[in-house]
């Protein structure tokens, strides 16, 4: 009568929780739904605005650090001691003249983007150019007018300022339409104080084309229109409309630009009569406005499509937010179930008072450094009804959880318990049929088997033990499905010593790093393991990060096996101390390729030193470094599909097949690939941190290890079979990348080998 009762009680209690979670939902779901949709239209437009303006600052920030570099080249043409003498007609030898000229055009060659280079003497009133067939001309005949103006009305120019322009380039016909757009950069110098006016003057005609290129790369996935506008209101680009130079100042938007006091913002009016947003931000180093004019309807159409998603979603929500209340407190009764039959499980716990008194008692004495007199502790080992003799030599076997922290990820900490606690009664019925044995839970990764010798001889056999432990490892992996390793502590200690013995098999567990999984390690067999005569292999970190700044990942793979295999036979404080130099020096130069590459990595190097600190073995940690090179360098790839990498890539594939050839260098490569040779230079360079005649003998010097490790062939030989005819150009490029010679890397490779045949 009672128990129908508290049933129905029960039923009662999920009835009406029933009811209350179906009403909650329904309540929740409408009042979130009415919030999100009056909210999202001002989300939306400050999500679009703010991410267009963010794009626009960028622009500005490109832009500038382009114009930059040309600022800097116009700079130093006007210092160029060489090009003065040219230009002022102080040079009578003719090979001297000769070499001036091509200096000169040689700075049109800096960029592919220069599109010419003038330089105007004032007091002759001639202009020199970089076109080959007109190295100098008049400013009366002069073919770019243009030009002509802007050093006629020097005082109204500002120096270094870009000016938006279109020209006729020399030599083409002269038919309407016929123009380029540029942008010319002018360098007056210093006015002289008495005759207030100038001396030469440098322009540089940039291409618009290569500014574009770089703004269409912060313009990707944002609609709208793009409109770049001086402060005068004058289009000095063609995104808007197709046309540069046009006057937008009556343009209602732009108007608005213009009269603001704001260097960035946004608001609506008409643009060619559609409703629009219009977003800008001002340079003021480039006295340029950036504008993207974004139709309004972008934006309410996706309000429009959230309505009708969310009214739809609303509806689907109510329909079943009966069944997923019902399912909820089904599943909630059943947890309360579960919970109430584990409490019982826990009161029924067949472990005595003085079974949890003794676990306690022993896991003190392993934790902390007790000391008790012989006569307190007879008295504790009877009280306790300790098995083993206090007196006796105690041995002592640590077993960890091989990973561990899959399994604490997997199951709930109850059940980590229970599975311990069943591991130590397989453990203890095996250790008891030989030994006076008691096990320990050390409420981490793992358990302690301490136990005395019952044998009449009172030697303890070791090989005995081990077989012992494997008997443990196998049941624990066939029953369990859990993978242990061990450790067994040294010998010749009593109770009164068991934190000593804890302490030292814990600090030998570490060592599971080298051994692996399911390994058995004797404590005592360390002792020989050193730290102070490991010598780090410098030599071979060097090639690493080569390898890496080559993208070599392969290569940087078995790099970094021989690296962390070196520091087998030493203390795990040396693999430890190795791991933290390793990740600092691979960390920096991936920020150089981050650099070099103009590309975020996005790699977490705390979060992966966290991942190194979880493995278990060598192996893991190198898995963990295969994966977070493999990642870096695949995001990376992913990123870098550019021309310049189509170029270095083909440059890199003609010298690896062409090594051997004697011919190969850097104007070899670049004629193959129709290039100038010094573009290519600046390009790989810029994209590898290396010259390509450095990479040349890298490679090289790479080729010829192998051959001295593996053939009798002379250095001569080799020399020459790595494309290098020279012998005694070969020594110091093989020094000046290993640190020694070829002759000493052979004698140390063959006395290795000698030595681990």
């Amino acid at each position: 009568m009672l128990k129908g009762k508290k049933q129905q009680d029960k039923d009662r209690v999920f009835g009406f929780l029933k009811k209350y979670i179906t009403l909650s939902m329904i309540s929740i779901l409408l009042v979130v739904s009415i919030v999100f949709f009056s909210s999202y239209q001002r989300f939306e437009i400050s999500r679009v605005t703010g991410a267009s303006i963010s794009s626009l600052l960028q622009m500005d920030l490109s832009c500038g650090s382009l114009f930059d570099s040309i600022c800097k080249l116009a700079l130093q043409i006007y210092n160029d001691s060489d090009v003065t003498s040219l230009v002022n007609g102080l040079i009578s030898d003719i090979s001297t003249a000769q070499r001036a000229k091509l200096r000169f055009n040689s700075y049109s060659l800096n960029s592919s983007n220069i599109i010419s280079v003038y330089i105007y003497n004032n007091t002759t009133d001639c202009f020199y150019t970089t076109h080959p067939s007109l190295p100098k001309q008049s400013g009366i005949d002069f073919f770019d007018k243009g030009a002509v103006e802007l050093v006629k009305n020097a005082r109204n120019i500002k120096t270094i300022y870009l000016i938006p322009r279109k020209i006729k380039l020399y030599g083409v016909p002269d038919v309407p339409n016929n123009t380029i757009n540029v942008y010319t950069f002018i360098y007056y110098g210093l006015f002289d104080a008495a005759s207030e006016n100038y001396n030469r003057a440098i322009m540089i005609n940039v291409s618009e084309e290569w500014v574009l290129k770089y703004i269409e790369s912060w313009n990707k996935d944002i609609k709208g229109d793009l409109c770049i506008m001086n402060e005068k209101g004058i289009m000095v680009s063609s995104l808007y409309k197709n046309e540069m130079l046009l006057d937008m100042a009556q343009e209602e938007f732009a108007s608005k630009i213009l009269e603001t006091e704001k260097e960035t913002g946004y608001f609506v009016c008409k643009v060619s009569d559609a409703k629009s947003f219009v977003t800008y931000t001002h340079s003021g180093d480039l006295g340029w406005y950036f504008v993207r004019i974004i139709p309004y309807d972008t934006i309410y159409g996706n309000l429009i499509n959230i309505g009708l998603t969310t009214v739809l979603l609303l509806i689907l929500y109510i329909a079943i937010g009966f069944v997923i209340s019902y399912i909820m407190t089904g599943r909630a009764k059943r947890s309360i179930d579960d919970i109430i039959d584990g409490l019982k499980k826990e009161i029924q716990d067949n472990r005595t008072d003085m079974d949890k008194l003794k676990d306690e008692f022993l896991f003190n004495n392993l934790k902390n450094n007790i000391f008790v007199s012989q006569e307190q502790m007879m008295k504790d080992f009877e009280k306790y009804k300790i098995v083993f003799a206090g007196n006796k030599t105690l041995y002592l076997i640590l077993f960890r959880i091989d990973r561990y922290y899959e399994l604490s990820m997997s199951f709930k900490s109850y059940d980590i318990i229970l599975l311990k606690q069943t591991l130590m009664k397989i453990a203890s019925e095996i250790f008891r049929i030989k030994y006076a044995v008691e096990t320990v839970d050390m409420k981490d990764d793992h358990i302690i088997i301490a136990f005395n010798d019952n044998s009449c001889s009172g030697q303890t056999n070791v090989s005995q033990i081990d077989a012992t432990i494997k008997l443990v490892q196998e049941s624990a992996e066939n029953d369990l499905k859990l993978s242990l390793s061990a450790v067994l502590g040294p010998s010749g200690y009593t109770f009164s010593d068991i934190n000593l013995l804890y302490m030292e098999a814990r600090q030998a567990s570490n060592y599971r790093l080298f051994f692996g999984h399911r390994c058995i390690i004797r404590s005592e067999d360390l002792r020989l393991h050193k730290s102070e005569d490991y010598i780090f292999p410098a030599g071979k970190e060097k090639m690493l990060l080569d390898a890496l700044m080559l993208g070599k990942v392969v290569t940087a793979g078995k790099l970094l096996d021989e690296i962390l295999d070196s520091t087998r036979g030493y203390t795990y404080m040396v693999l430890n101390s190795l791991l933290l130099r390793l990740v600092s020096s691979i960390s920096g130069a991936l920020e150089n390729i981050e650099s070099i590459s103009k590309y975020p990595i996005d790699y977490n190097f705390n979060s992966f030193m966290t991942v190194l600190n979880r493995c278990e073995t060598i192996d893991e940690m190198k898995s963990e470094f295969y994966d977070m090179f493999n990642r870096v360098f695949t995001n990376l790839e992913q990123k870098k599909n550019s021309k310049y990498t189509v170029v270095i890539n083909k440059a890199i594939d003609i010298i690896n097949q062409e090594y051997a050839n004697e011919g190969l260098c850097l104007n070899n490569v670049a004629g193959r690939l129709g290039l100038s040779p010094n573009y290519l230079s600046k390009l790989f360079k810029t994209y590898t941190a290396k010259s390509v005649g450095d990479y040349i003998n890298q490679l090289r010097v790479e080729k010829a290890l192998k051959l001295l490790e593996e053939s009798d062939l002379s250095i001569n030989e080799i020399a020459s079979r790595i494309g290098i005819p020279c012998n005694t150009y070969f020594y110091p490029i093989f020094k000046k990348i290993m640190g020694i010679t070829p002759a000493e890397y052979r004698q140390l490779k063959t006395g290795a080998r000698h030595n681990n045949p």
